[in-house]
Parts: C-alpha cells; sequence; structure tokens
C-alpha cells in the first residue's frame, strides 16, 4: 500500500511542458531531442517542431540538440 502511495505522489509531482521548436527563419524543426537535465526522459520533435515533455519539477532544466 505504501508503494501505491509513493507512486501517485510521483505522478503528482510531474509537470507536462510542450512547444515548438523553430529556427531563426520561423520554420519547424524536426528530429530536435529534447532532454530533461540529470535524467533519462527525453522526447523528439515530430514533423512540424511540436513536442510535449513530462518533467519531474517546476525547476527542471531542458536541453535541446540537433
Amino acid at each position: 500500500m505504501i508503494f501505491c502511495l509513493l507512486l501517485g505522489f510521483t505522478a503528482y509531482a510531474q509537470q507536462r511542458v510542450s512547444g515548438i521548436v523553430t529556427d531563426v527563419t520561423n520554420e519547424p524543426i524536426p528530429g530536435l531531442t529534447i532532454l530533461e537535465k540529470g535524467t533519462g526522459n527525453g522526447v523528439i520533435t515530430d514533423i512540424d517542431g511540436n513536442y510535449t515533455i513530462n518533467v519531474s519539477g517546476s525547476n527542471s532544466i531542458l536541453v535541446f540538440s540537433f
């Protein structure tokens, strides 16, 4: 039962971050990697430069690389 409570707390603490990555000419950048610093949590932008990632908290740092 304690495990279930901790699992629920972890899920509650996560925050969803989403956006669109574009270049200097405002064109979307597909295939760009976005990682939550210090974790193995990451996503890749879609063909329109969109991404959505669940991070561990509001102080998380996102690292963008291409």
